[in-house]
């Protein structure tokens, strides 16, 4: 079917009063002693910071580096090791992650003690093998605030 000069219209779904607005419903939430504890009100959550700033922003207001591993680490940060297969970057990730999250140097190089969330992606069973030669080699880490992934996803 071609449309023709100002035919199209005719496909366009009405606006305005025709469309029946829904109805803001209001629930109230009984209080005083009858109401119970089930009914309190949750406390208001605190306010999120925006996802995106300005770069004038945050270039008129520089911060310092907060290094977890002095020169190659930063807090709150993404890092990738990226190298051939074989190379060793898993145990290399694996062995900074240990030491990080016992605070104690990486290769000479001083850390600061904080928890790690390691995403495992050659799976679980690997990195376990990996952490138990660690923690013969150096140190226990069963108390170590260091978490591993069930895998990649």
């Amino acid at each position: 079917m071609a449309l023709d000069g100002d035919d199209w219209t005719q496909n366009i779904p009405p606006y305005g009063d025709e469309f029946e607005q829904p109805v803001p419903r209001l629930s109230v939430v009984p209080a005083g002693p009858s109401a119970g504890a089930d009914a309190a009100l949750p406390e208001p959550e605190a306010p999120r910071p925006p996802l995106f700033t300005r770069i004038g922003e945050l270039l008129a207001h520089p911060q310092p580096v907060d290094w977890l591993v002095k020169g190659w680490l930063e807090r709150d940060t993404t890092a990738a090791l990226i190298a051939e297969p074989g190379r060793g970057k898993s145990f290399a990730a694996l062995d900074m992650a240990c030491c990080v999250a016992l605070g104690r140097d990486w290769h000479g190089i001083p850390t600061k003690q904080a928890p790690v969330l390691f995403l495992a992606g050659e799976g679980r069973a690997a990195m376990v093998r990996r952490a138990c030669a660690w923690s013969i080699v150096y140190e226990s880490l069963s108390t170590a605030p260091l978490h591993l992934s069930s895998g990649a996803e």
